[in-house]
């Protein structure tokens, strides 16, 4: 019989997936990679700690490397817990490109799948609603602040879940989400954060 999904063998399996072909140079260098993209030093701080701790568990970590990431993995664990009250469990799943923004107040369940290249803005919950019942998120999903995902549904790539919105339903791929569930069409892909700050700033240098 094969491993059946929501349980801990196949959580284990997922997170070794993401690093059984890095070595742990390999890993420093998508590390580092992953720190420049997020936002500012206690953004990075966050994020850095759950891979740290990650690759820890389910790298193939040398021990001079475990010793080597120990303090850093607690110290940054007990700053984002106490100070920032981030919880983001080092058992979640999240893939690389994995981006904060305002960093504070958000939860990350353990049994949580997230894809690449997502970013989450402050006060950002992937929540359970019963036992396993996490939610799946695709590549590229945005959420903004005080966004709710909540229970064994699956979010698609590209997603935009609007601030404050609490999405308890499945979501198909280049929506925007508002509100309780309401899926709004996107006609034109959605633009980078990056692209936003360049469109804004570029503004605020033509009015001055």
């Amino acid at each position: 019989m094969g491993i059946k999904n929501g349980t801990p063998e196949a959580r284990v399996l997922r997170n070794q997936k993401l690093y059984e072909t890095l070595s742990f140079l390999e890993f420093m260098k998508k590390w580092k990679m992953e720190r420049q993209s997020s936002g500012g030093f206690l953004d990075k701080l966050i994020t850095s700690t759950y891979r740290i701790g990650s690759y820890r568990v389910y790298g193939k970590c040398p021990w001079y490397a475990q010793i080597l990431l120990w303090f850093p993995e607690y110290l940054g664990k007990f700053v984002s817990q106490t100070f920032l009250n981030c919880y983001i469990w080092k058992e979640a799943t999240i893939d690389w490109g994995f981006k904060i923004y305002h960093g504070s107040g958000i939860t990350i369940n353990e049994w949580a799948i997230v894809g690449k290249n997502c970013l989450f803005m402050n006060q950002t919950t992937i929540g359970a609603t019963g036992d396993f019942q996490i939610p799946t998120l695709g590549d590229a999903v945005f959420l903004g602040v005080g966004a709710r995902v909540l229970g064994d549904i699956n979010v698609g790539n590209r997603v935009e879940i609007g601030a404050n919105a609490v999405v308890t339903k499945d979501i198909p791929d280049d929506v925007h989400v508002v509100g309780a569930n309401r899926i709004i069409g996107v006609k034109e892909p959605a633009l980078s954060y990056k692209q936003i700050r360049q469109h804004y700033h570029g503004k605020l240098r033509k009015r001055n």
